[in-house]
């Protein structure tokens, strides 16, 4: 092999990094050749263009203040959106598809049990498969139609709502409703 053409790991070392920073430049468009090795003057010229080396001089007093400035503004609009509902959580959105799989799981278990009595007196295979068949299209079309989606995460935010009392920030029983305030 020529000391050209390296595998990560051997461009990683030359480069004093992780391999994993490797990967992260290789999903970022660091060119690598179709065996998965990596031509090292391509990707030293793709580095050269595509990354900064740190500044020789510290950052002053004020260029780190509005940094931080910057940073505490991006993350209040993302508190905002979070709050407004134009944008969600990852965890809040594992929780929604892990309760659509779930769902998904238990409609279709359910199957055979509320089919199986139908389909015992049934003696012609195609009439099974057609009873088979509009179950499991009325299942799947139930968890597509989006409706469980907003279902699962309407009982998410009352979950939510029942943990912490809207505006008083203290914190009542889950199956407790706050008092109304006249």
């Amino acid at each position: 092999m020529s000391n050209n053409i390296l595998t990560k790991a051997a461009f990683a070392r030359d480069r004093s990094v992780s391999k994993s920073m490797v990967t992260k430049w290789i999903a970022l468009g660091l060119p690598v050749r179709t065996d998965g090795r990596i031509d090292r003057t391509a990707a030293i010229a793709w580095l050269e263009a595509h990354t900064t080396r740190p500044e020789s001089q510290p950052e002053s007093y004020a260029a780190a203040r509005a940094r931080k400035e910057s940073a505490l503004a991006d993350l209040r609009e993302i508190e905002a959106a979070l709050a407004s509902g134009d944008a969600v959580s990852v965890r809040d959105a594992f929780d929604a598809v892990e309760g659509l799989i779930g769902t998904c799981r238990a409609r279709l278990l359910a199957l055979p049990a509320a089919l199986a009595p139908e389909l015992a007196q049934v003696n012609d295979a195609a009439t099974v498969e057609r009873i088979i068949r509009k179950e499991l299209y009325a299942a799947l079309t139930e968890l597509a139609s989006g409706d469980l989606i907003i279902e699962i995460a309407h009982e998410k935010t009352m979950r939510d709502r029942s943990k912490v009392s809207k505006g008083s920030g203290r914190v009542v029983k889950e199956d407790s409703q706050p008092e109304d305030r006249q």
